[in-house]
């Protein structure tokens, strides 16, 4: 049990016990990883790829809209009268503008949250083999005398 005890003015932890050690050995039984082929994970992987690619793509055209010349009065005549704010500076976008900007937010959500999916659905960085070699090949950390 994983505790600090105070004896005397002294602290005591219990961090590095045996029961803890033997217990970091055992796999989880909450995993999400899905036992696949390697051709799909290497098919998931190409898909997160490409998903994070287009999201930074979207997340870049987004932002652009903040480091244009827009004006700084609303011009009706030619149907600026959406307002952005750019770090307390109001420019103004079209309708059109307006929409773009929002898609590419949208957008940039939607394909980084299918890119964070798939790799916590089949692996893709994998996390859980590197965990299993850390614990295997690492002996506990005696917190009393510092690292190993």
């Amino acid at each position: 049990m994983a505790g600090v005890f105070v004896f005397a003015g002294l602290a005591f932890t219990t961090w590095g016990s045996e029961r803890n050690r033997l217990l970091s050995l055992v796999e989880p039984e909450h995993n999400l990883v899905m036992r696949t082929s390697p051709a799909s994970r290497r098919a998931a992987k190409v898909v997160a790829m490409t998903c994070s690619i287009a999201a930074l793509v979207c997340f870049g055209f987004a932002i652009s809209f903040y480091y244009r010349g827009l004006p700084d009065k609303p011009q009706p005549a030619v149907g600026r009268i959406y307002p952005l704010d750019n770090h307390g500076l109001i420019t103004y976008m079209t309708e059109r503008e307006e929409r773009q900007q929002r898609r590419g937010f949208i957008g940039f959500g939607v394909l980084f949250a299918v890119a964070v999916a798939l790799d916590l659905l089949f692996d893709i960085s994998d996390r859980h083999a590197w965990e299993r070699y850390r614990r295997m090949n690492r002996p506990p950390w005696n917190h009393r005398w510092g690292p190993g």
